[in-house]
């Protein structure tokens, strides 16, 4: 092999592709810096790495939450919950509770 089939090689390898969990950090690490927008891409790009990964819907719904996008954010919740009990994550599947009763009571207290 030739010197810049060598470079060549090294330089163009293919890239592996980014996982969910990869794509869930990265979105941590941009909403901690106030990259909201960033976040949402990540987690939305985790999503579509794995659409079973239910951290992802979570932590997207929480900041939608945030934003006052509320209908979406209890979607997400909802969807996050029934992966959660599906892969058997009684953890994760008490927290995502835990926001639906927030969202709901918050709900109750603007209405009233």
């Amino acid at each position: 092999m030739k010197w810049w089939e060598k470079l060549k090689a090294k330089l163009f390898k293919p890239q592996k592709p980014v996982s969910a969990m990869q794509h869930l950090q990265r979105g941590l690490g941009k909403f901690a810096i106030g990259d909201f927008t960033g976040a949402l891409h990540e987690w939305d790009l985790a999503i579509q790495a794995d659409a079973a990964f239910f951290p992802a819907y979570y932590h997207r719904a929480l900041l939608l939450e945030e934003q006052g996008e509320i209908e979406q954010a209890v979607q997400d919740l909802l969807v996050a919950l029934d992966l959660a009990e599906q892969a058997g994550d009684r953890e994760h599947s008490k927290k995502i509770r835990q926001a639906l009763v927030r969202i709901h009571r918050k709900l109750e207290n603007t209405a009233s």
